[in-house]
């Protein structure tokens, strides 16, 4: 017994093994182990008594007392004590109930233990293989299934977890030969697996990787068994993309199809939702995207059933009709491709189809068709079938290389070269008509078309060969990084030789490409902009209807003053500084005015209107007049650099990644180009893809970023959760304030109505200027009006009804602003929902400004609408005018929604809305009729934000991130409107498609400048600054004393009320902010509702 407890951490295992196992004394001691002894630590008896358990010692009730143990054990002995559940489960006599409760006590256990820990990891370890023998039980399958999707979720911020997961039960799995369906799910979302890590977190994992490159480290790595942290999250990929192929041809036929419609699902749910302004490469959703298609291409392998094949090459031709962004259209293209194999007589008529209706398809839709009829030769398995096909093929092709979009001419031009060269190589010149055709490849080089065909053909599109690079290697390495997907999206070839020589896969795709033309290929020059458009070598995509080729602007320049005298004693270097990604005005100020005193050649900003802005000038101190500004937008900006590196230039990136060098050490070339980074995302990958060098500033401190100007250091202040807190602090208590005075106030209303609503309207004012305070003080947001100026002149002076679309989350805020700079936001009223008189301080002051609220059931706000509007008209003060806001669409806009109200426009016989949900007619109508002619005029507004500023919701801007909003207004008389049902609804709908086009113009240029308005920017008055001012000086000020007095006298009780004060604050800002947006709008317009 003595020596048990002494000797068994070290040899006994080895012991026991070797020389004990047979000696009956042994399994008497076990209920020794259970007696107190009062020389021995029970940490130390609990152990021994474990490793007995667990290397197959029968014990007198275990399970009775195991699960005591289980608690008791401290994170040390809760190795030892998993080991022994993990025998316990494998033994036949434990009933369903229990092995369920063993489990899910052990995993109460784990949950508890933090995963910071050193002993987290040891515990999640041996607790997998406990439960390894139980993951094909279908009694526990459930409870299972519960703990791999809360871990999963874990893994969103701790790597590594479900590398340990699998690596348990991945075996289990393959002895078994058969899954439960209940873990499909999990299956699923690894083979999506991944997140989106921050910048200190890729440089960790650079640094690994580039220690495991030298040998001597990677050496001493194998023989710690250290895994560096950078393979977690791809090891997951890796293993689960192996197994799935491994064991495919084992699963059900219903298993195979499950699997294969989760993964649709997948890739769905992100294609049909509102993609964000600037959808990119790097973005998560990309990602799942993209990984969804990488699996689905790696199944075509493997798949049998005709059926779920058909079902794939549906959904895949359904997305590329749809799809804009290129590396996930290439891979849609592969499948297509592929799957044309398995019925190319069906399929081929699709492809046929496609090319005949070319004018009406989208120009990426087309672009993508030829692609894959580029392709096709190589599947047709005799000479016959070839001809046939090329003859057939031209026929279609050839309409389209005089096609009235450049980019489409562009496309069939090389794709006719490129099946002209498969004639060539093939001798297959006497069976088709190749001299008629054979002209196409003498383009003049120098002609624009000429250009663009070399530059396509030079890109790795030209080179693919989706039979001959049909291997791991191409879809999970190569095509990627040609795609210009982050580098830490790569799944390396030689991972997944190492782990399927470990678990011994097998499966029918080669892991590296049998060539290596792709290695030597150019990356693809493309960029997805906000408009959706694709641009691949320059060339613009035009989606939608337009179909007229666009030329492209020169870059507009502003020159220096022309002073020769002082300009001959200036000696400007061949140095270009770009800060077209820097969109704060007061960076660009200061660096145009350092730029101007160390005589650098050229400036170039995003928008050259930035020298119209008033910070911009305080900073610049008129440098801006003696530099030379060029304008070059983020969305040519690759362009843009490419020209630069064919003119000479040696392109710099002011950023931190493995390869930068300090920027007192690089010896800069005389024709240099400096390209800064935006002031928080830094440089894209894609851009640094380009750059010749990458510098950065050596700093001393433990920060690693250096903005491009000090005022970001106030930027990240504002977004502090204290100073959050502060702000919804004094706007609930200047709130609840003002929404009691509105209560008192309504003595007034039986006696004298006139002065009670002069008196809500001003109270209404304290509240609605701490808004208008926030986003253009606050956050520096601004707005800009396109309207005739003498509509302007009108909108003081009377009352209006005003339209306005629905797509962001403070659209209404928007309106406000300009409202507060009119003087007229204190006669703001709108026409909403029932629950929004529920929210706190606003919907409140609604009520006593008399707002109109529906309950969305017709027959009740049929009579609502008409008493509410005459009641608001009776009585109204005499100079005192009122603007009321009505959404016609009846809920903020998202894709999901627009299309269910496309098809009741269809049914409808109503034409097609890109930007807008079909609108609810009958509110507007009833409302104008209610008006009995004493509403003058209808006020149409448009409203778009700029990509330049942040994303539009309240949260950024209470955080003080600048949005930049252009609202474009038309005023339409009262007496210009039908009055007429039938009539009133045809003009708004009507109205609905001319601001379909407006902002579909908005889309395409980024502004509304140009569509037939002038452009109209009203300057900020100081009264929302004074009325915040005050509340602060009234509330904030006196609440800060008092907290640190608080602080400094009374008890820890009292202060912690006080804190909880601010918090309960904070919260119910946020729980307000969550009322505007997008996702917690109501469903309505998403079910099939008659009007």
């Amino acid at each position: 017994m003595d020596w048990l407890l002494t000797n068994r951490l070290s040899d006994f295992n080895n012991e026991w093994n070797t020389k004990l196992r047979t000696v009956p004394l042994f399994s008497q001691l076990l209920p020794l182990l259970d007696q107190p002894n009062i020389n021995i630590p029970q940490a130390d008896m609990l152990i021994a008594k474990y490793l007995f358990i667990a290397n197959n010692i029968p014990s007198i009730d275990l399970y009775n007392n195991i699960i005591d143990d289980l608690f008791k054990a401290s994170p040390r002995e809760l190795p030892y004590v998993f080991r022994a559940i993990g025998v316990l489960l494998r033994q036949t006599e434990i009933t369903n109930e229990n092995k369920c409760k063993l489990i899910e006590n052990s995993m109460n256990v784990l949950d508890e233990i933090d995963h910071r820990m050193p002993v987290y990891w040891p515990c999640l370890t041996t607790f997998c293989q406990a439960i390894s023998s139980s993951v094909t039980d279908i009694n526990v399958s459930n409870l299972l299934t519960e703990w791999f999707t809360q871990m999963l979720e874990k893994c969103g911020h701790i790597s590594g977890i479900m590398n340990v997961i699998l690596e348990s039960i991945i075996p289990i799995w393959l002895h078994e030969h058969r899954i439960q369906s209940s873990h499909l799910p999990i299956i699923v979302e690894c083979i999506i697996f991944g997140q989106i890590h921050q910048k200190d977190k890729k440089q960790q994992w650079q640094a690994e990787q580039i220690v495991e490159q030298d040998e001597s480290f990677r050496l001493l790595l194998s023989n710690t068994h250290i895994i560096p942290e950078y393979r977690y999250d791809r090891n997951i990929r890796v293993l689960i993309q192996l197994f799935v192929l491994h064991i495919w041809p084992s699963l059900l036929n219903v298993q195979q199809n499950d699997i294969v419609m989760q993964i649709i699902a997948k890739h769905r749910h992100l294609a049909l939702k509102e993609r964000r302004p600037r959808f990119c490469t790097n973005s998560l959703e990309h990602r799942i995207m993209f990984r969804s298609l990488q699996c689905l291409l790696c199944l075509t392998s493997v798949i049998k059933n005709s059926s779920l094949l058909k079902t794939i090459y549906d959904y895949i031709v359904e997305t590329l009709i749809k799809e804009n962004e290129p590396s996930l259209r290439l891979l849609s293209e592969w499948i297509i491709v592929r799957l044309i194999s398995e019925d190319r007589k069906t399929r081929l008529n699709d492809l046929y189809e496609y090319l005949h209706h070319a004018h009406q398809q989208r120009t990426g839709t087309v672009c993508a068709w030829l692609s894959i009829a580029s392709h096709i030769p190589n599947l047709l398995l005799n000479q016959i079938e070839q001809i046939e096909y090329i003859n057939k093929i031209f026929e279609y092709i050839s309409p389209l290389i005089i096609h009235s979009n450049f980019h489409i001419r562009t496309f069939a031009c090389t794709t006719m070269i490129k099946l002209l060269e498969y004639i060539e190589r093939h001798h297959l010149e006497n069976e088709i008509p190749y001299e008629a055709y054979r002209y196409f490849k003498r383009n003049d080089e120098k002609s624009e078309l000429g250009r663009y065909i070399m530059k396509l053909q030079s890109l790795f599109l030209y080179q693919f060969d989706p039979i001959r690079d049909f291997s791991l290697e191409t879809i999970f390495y190569t095509l990627p990084k040609l795609s210009l997907i982050a580098d830490d999206e790569y799944l390396w070839p030689e991972r997944f030789i190492e782990i399927s020589q470990q678990l011994h896969f097998t499966f029918p795709i080669s892991v590296y490409n049998v060539s290596t033309i792709l290695q030597s290929c150019q990356a693809g020059i493309w960029r997805l902009t906000a408009s959706g458009k694709t641009d691949i070598g320059g060339i613009q995509d035009e989606e939608g209807s337009s179909t007229i080729q666009h030329k492209a602007n020169p870059y507009p320049i502003v020159e220096a003053l022309d002073d020769t005298e002082l300009r001959g004693s200036i000696k400007r270097s061949q140095l270009i500084v770009v800060a077209s990604l820097i969109d704060k005005q007061a960076n660009l100020g200061g660096l145009c005015r350092t730029g101007e005193i160390f005589g650098i050649k050229e400036l170039v900003i995003d928008s050259i209107r930035i020298l119209e802005d008033q910070q911009f000038l305080n900073l610049s101190m008129t440098a801006h007049k003696w530099l030379r500004i060029k304008q070059v937008q983020e969305r040519e900006l690759k362009d843009y650099l490419i020209d630069m590196q064919v003119q000479g230039y040696t392109i710099i990136a002011v950023e931190q990644t493995v390869n930068s060098q300090s920027l007192y050490e690089f010896e800069f070339p005389e024709k240099t180009l400096l390209l800064l980074g935006n002031e928080r995302e830094g440089i894209r990958a894609d851009l640094l893809s380009l750059v010749n060098a990458t510098v950065e500033i050596p700093q001393a401190g433990v920060i690693r970023s250096l903005n491009v100007h000090i005022m970001s250091i106030y930027n990240e202040f504002k977004s502090m959760f204290i100073v959050v807190g502060f702000h919804g602090y004094v706007f609930l208590i200047s709130g609840l304030i003002i929404n009691f005075l509105q209560l008192c106030s309504c003595i007034i209303w039986p006696f004298n109505k006139e002065l009670y609503r002069k008196v809500n309207c001003y109270l209404a004012l304290g509240i609605w200027s701490q808004f208008t305070f926030i986003a253009q003080w606050w956050s520096k947001s601004n707005c800009v009006l396109y309207i005739k100026p003498e509509d302007l002149e009108k909108v003081r002076k009377e009352h209006a009804i005003v339209i306005m679309n629905h797509k962001y989350d403070i659209d209404w805020l928007a309106g406000w602003i300009i409202c507060q700079r009119l003087g007229i936001i204190k006669g703001s009223k709108i026409v909403g929902k029932q629950s929004l008189k529920l929210v706190p301080i606003v919907g409140w002051c609604w009520i006593f400004t008399e707002s109109i609220f529906l309950r969305r059931v017709w027959e009740s706000d049929r009579e609502t609408l008409v008493k509410d509007l005459r009641k608001v008209l009776a009585n109204y003060p005499k100079n005192y005018f009122f603007n009321l806001l009505l959404f016609c669409e009846g809920t903020r806009f998202t894709e999901k929604k627009r299309l269910t109200s496309m098809k009741i426009a269809q049914e409808k016989g109503l034409p097609e809305l890109k930007h807008h949900i079909l609108p609810r007619t009958k509110g507007f109508t009833l409302l104008l009729q209610g008006a009995e002619n004493r509403i003058a005029a209808i006020y149409d507004l448009t409203i778009g934000f700029k990509e330049n500023g942040a994303k539009p919701t309240l949260l950024s801007i209470l955080k003080g991130r600048s949005c930049q909003a252009e609202i474009f207004v038309k005023r339409i008389p009262v007496s210009e409107i039908p009055q007429d049902t039938e009539g009133c609804n045809n003009w708004v709908h009507e109205l609905y498609q001319e601001k379909d086009k407006i902002y579909d113009y908005f889309v395409n240029h980024g502004t509304f400048e140009g569509n037939g308005l002038p452009r109209i920017e009203i300057q900020r008055n100081y009264y929302d600054l004074l009325i915040e001012l005050a509340w602060i000086l009234i509330i904030g000020v006196p609440s800060l004393i008092y907290f640190f007095k608080l602080l400094w006298i009374s008890s820890l009780l009292i202060q912690l009320i006080f804190v909880a004060l601010i918090c309960i604050a904070t919260i119910g800002v946020r729980a307000m902010i969550a009322v505007t947006e997008t996702k917690r709008g109501s469903d309505y317009g998403e079910t099939h509702k008659e009007e």
